[in-house]
């Protein structure tokens, strides 16, 4: 049995499609993004698990991750967290950071997550110099405790001439260069690696 499900749950969902040789045993994890929250379906598309908006400040939270733990890692606006099947929170990340698109945990018992950051730059491509915000990436690992213990930013290591002009051609005066826009970041505890995917730079790092 699963709690309630809530007033604004989808009562349409259908399977327009069954394979039994092409299905792995399990549960299919997927966001409603409209409705803010994730939710487990089985294979007939019954609900079996759905993450409570109302413990994260009734805002939006996505589920990214599960763990050998039984809890579920995910992510709601600028806020990282662990939590438990009753949507009860285990950790989250400090006030000071903000978190976007995708949080990890490692075996070690310690967080990476996505941060954007911005800094003033000169406009390239543009017909008089001055300089713009450009907002890029930091990639921040956190211990259980909220401490930081390590981080990487795209301002350090890649340069200025690498931007996507398509981009450049979009940005309109009075927002942010959305220069890097990284989407998750992966930790390889085997060779203690972090892979990047940066999305509007087309690479992985």
């Amino acid at each position: 049995t699963i709690n309630s499900l809530p007033n604004n749950f989808p009562d349409n969902i259908n399977i327009l499609e069954y394979n039994d040789n092409e299905y792995n045993d399990g549960i299919t994890l997927l966001d409603f993004e409209s409705l803010n929250f994730s939710v487990a379906l089985d294979y007939m598309g019954n609900p079996v698990w759905y993450a409570d908006r109302f413990n994260f400040n009734n805002s939006k939270i996505l589920a990214t991750q599960f763990l050998n733990n039984g809890n579920i890692l995910g992510f709601a606006p600028g806020r990282g967290y662990e939590f438990d099947l009753d949507s009860q929170i285990i950790f989250e990340t400090p006030e000071q950071y903000g978190v976007h698109h995708s949080i990890v945990k490692t075996n070690n018992d310690t967080y990476f997550f996505i941060d954007a950051e911005i800094e003033y730059h000169l406009c390239p491509d543009c017909e008089t110099v001055y300089e713009i915000p450009w907002q890029g990436d930091i990639f921040i690992e956190l211990n259980s405790n909220g401490d930081l213990l390590w981080e990487w930013s795209t301002f350090d290591y890649i340069s200025f001439n690498e931007y996507n002009p398509l981009w450049m051609a979009s940005f309109d005066e009075g927002d942010e260069f959305d220069w890097t826009h990284s989407n998750s970041v992966f930790y390889d505890g085997n060779i203690d690696a972090v892979y990047v995917s940066i999305r509007n730079l087309s690479r992985i790092t």
